[in-house]
């Protein structure tokens, strides 16, 4: 393919989150000159999973040794330390405790800490009840794990310096191109739905977040994989001085749901934060179209899920729209907590890969296919991870 037009490239990355953003970074620091555009469907960058998470940079306690979870993290964290520093963006190692606050709650922790310990976390430490109380005064928990290398950041701080970063170094972005094809044959034709406007390219690497099975939608039917859009919903606590806390407080996670619980996040700004909880979402962004649900809600893999993960799913409905349970999930760790001291935060929208027995996908799903890299599943740590993403990603790409 010679390169002619405005619309032809070497590489072409769809998604301006975080993953998107580090990988034409990567590409272009290890090739200087050539031609890279990053396409995004809305007006700015890090508009869903990016922007709205809940800014902590993981330690990789929680995920199995060997996984893509496990090794992106672990390699993440450092690189994205290292990344801040450099880059004089703001960031706190304020570290967590996982707050066992009943007694059926101890094995899984112990499993958790063996995790952590086989992952070669050899600064973790098991905290009794009063090695708890002295990181953190006032907090109530029979046992815990101190977790130093947890940290916070603002990922839309880290979006910006990479969008500088990708500028200086000679890439594009350009917004508000909604991409609705990608064909491949000797080269790769990318359509979009505005004005039909054809994009060119050697290599396209798809990192669309809740988009990317639209756009694997071949490769994601022969593999029986199904991308369900989730929101989780944040309270904020409206006076959080009053409840100061040093290290984040996580619950023991329960090893038959794919998901947390509701946490104590304390931001940059000093504020505090409660949640997430998850349930599926009517449509792929906060301001999109609820017919988007149609892409998922017909398919058996769904329903299978729903049905997997009954139990769990009932009590994150009751959190859906309760500031009384947030209120009631906070106070187990000690700090009373009433539904008038929380207002409500932010909302966002994320990914999550289930297969065709109803199982969430429990690690990052990449396909490589032909000249199109397919990013499928890739929430958290997939901020953590982002830099280590695409360190592995252009290696493999190039």
């Amino acid at each position: 393919m010679a390169l002619k037009s405005g619309n032809e490239f070497d590489f072409i990355i769809i998604g301006a989150g975080i993953v998107g953003l580090a990988l034409a970074r990567e590409i272009l620091i290890r090739r200087p000159g050539i031609k890279l555009c990053v396409l995004e469907r809305e007006n700015r960058i890090a508009a869903h999973q990016s922007g709205n998470n809940s800014g902590v940079i993981h330690s990789g306690i929680y995920y199995k040794p060997g996984s893509q979870k496990a090794l992106n993290c672990l390699a993440g964290y450092r690189l994205m330390l290292e990344y801040l520093r450099e880059n004089n963006l703001p960031f706190e190692v304020c570290g967590k405790i996982i707050a066992a606050v009943a007694e059926d709650e101890l094995p899984a922790l112990r499993r958790l800490y063996q995790n952590g310990l086989d992952l070669g976390l050899d600064k973790i430490e098991w905290l009794n009840e009063e090695q708890c109380k002295t990181i953190q005064p006032g907090i109530k928990a029979l046992s815990g794990i101190w977790v130093p290398y947890t940290a916070i950041t603002d990922y839309k701080l880290v979006c910006e310096s990479l969008v500088r970063d990708i500028r200086q170094l000679g890439g594009e972005i350009r917004f508000q191109i909604e991409v609705s094809q990608v064909l491949q044959n000797h080269d790769i034709a990318i359509l979009t739905d505005r004005k039909k406007v054809s994009f060119f390219t050697r290599k396209a690497i798809v990192c669309a977040g809740l988009w990317a099975g639209q756009l694997a939608h071949t490769l994601t039917n022969q593999k029986g994989l199904t991308i369900i859009p989730f929101q989780g919903r944040y309270y904020d606590l409206k006076q959080a001085e009053k409840f100061p806390i040093g290290p984040l407080i996580y619950p023991v996670p329960n090893p038959a749901f794919p998901f947390l619980g509701v946490h104590w996040t304390r931001h940059l700004d000093g504020s505090i934060s409660l949640g997430p909880n998850a349930t599926p979402a009517m449509s792929l962004s906060n301001s999109g179209s609820r017919m988007d649900v149609l892409n998922f809600i017909t398919k058996a893999a769904f329903w299978k899920m729903a049905w997997r993960y009954r139990k769990q799913g009932f009590t994150e409905l009751m959190k859906s729209g309760s500031a009384d349970f947030f209120a009631v999930q906070g106070s187990r760790f000690g700090w009373k907590i009433q539904s008038n001291d929380l207002k409500k935060g932010k909302m966002g929208i994320r990914a999550l890969m289930v297969d065709q027995t109803g199982q969430v996908m429990d690690d990052f799903v990449i396909i490589h296919d032909s000249l199109i890299t397919h990013v499928l599943n890739a929430p958290s740590p997939a901020a953590t991870s982002s830099l280590s993403i695409a360190r592995n990603l252009a290696d493999e790409i190039l």
